[in-house]
């Protein structure tokens, strides 16, 4: 994956080139048919699968060649300007080619950025239809947290947000849809996390937190929130030394269901 990505800029640059040196040597009407060419057939290429779109490039290529023999054959010979023949054929077979490369190399990155994304749901990292983080990767995005918080000395402090328990299996689905979606927009999608404590509860770790930052955030949660009922909230400062306390105090909390469902 890295390596398709660092290939693509020096694809760019090298497209870049070659029209930059088309625009040196070919007149303006050449190269205007040298640069709808090159982002016509780079449509059409990034469109085909690869096999496909290398077999439509080998067509092109051989009928550009076909052309310049042709007009070698139906122009007289002193009037054949046989060097500028030789730079158009160039030009356009190699931009051409440059196009095609650039083309399936992002065509490339793209499936493959798709697939790493399928995989990552397949692992169970991300609950499908909460688009919250599953208990696991919240304990591996909290493991980091953790760890760099304390290099920091930074206060970390969880929230555990739990529905009613007397709900009824639909409205607590409908409830809890709503409820990722509202924390979703009260916290920092870039140094916070929530994930799945369970089917009626979220926990949400708030990095470099302090315990204001808890009331603005609840604050926050309050006035998004229109679920028609309270909702639970209790919160924790870690003040944990090392990452093994944090994993038997997450599993605690996780077993709570038990003991309140």
């Amino acid at each position: 994956m890295a390596r398709i990505e660092s290939g693509i800029p020096s694809l760019v640059l090298t497209l870049l080139g070659l029209l930059a040196y088309g625009s040196i040597v070919l007149n303006r009407e050449m190269f205007l048919l040298l640069s709808l060419n090159v982002f016509l057939l780079q449509a059409v290429f990034f469109l085909l699968d690869k096999r496909k779109s290398f077999l439509l490039l080998a067509v092109y290529l051989f009928l550009l060649c076909f052309y310049y023999v042709w007009k070698a054959f139906t122009i007289p010979a002193d009037l054949r300007p046989q060097g500028q023949w030789i730079v158009e054929q160039l030009v356009f077979s190699l931009t051409t080619i440059a196009g095609w490369l650039l083309s399936k190399t992002v065509r490339q990155w793209m499936d493959e950025t798709e697939n790493l994304r399928l995989k990552l749901k397949e692992l169970g990292k991300v609950d499908e239809k909460f688009d919250v983080f599953t208990f696991q990767e919240f304990v591996e995005k909290a493991k980091m947290l953790f760890h760099g918080a304390l290099r920091r000395n930074e206060r970390l402090i969880s929230l555990i947000v739990a529905l009613p328990a007397e709900l009824d299996d639909y409205k607590l689905n409908v409830s809890f849809e709503k409820l990722c979606e509202t924390w979703k927009q009260c916290v920092r999608s870039y140094y916070d996390v929530v994930g799945m404590l369970d089917n009626r509860r979220l926990i949400i770790l708030l990095s470099n937190a302090q315990p204001e930052t808890v009331e603005r955030v609840v604050d926050r949660f309050y006035r998004k929130w229109n679920g028609g009922f309270p909702v639970e909230i209790r919160y924790q400062e870690w003040n944990f030394k090392d990452w093994e306390s944090v994993e038997r105090e997450l599993t605690i909390w996780k077993g709570e269901k038990t003991s309140q469902s």
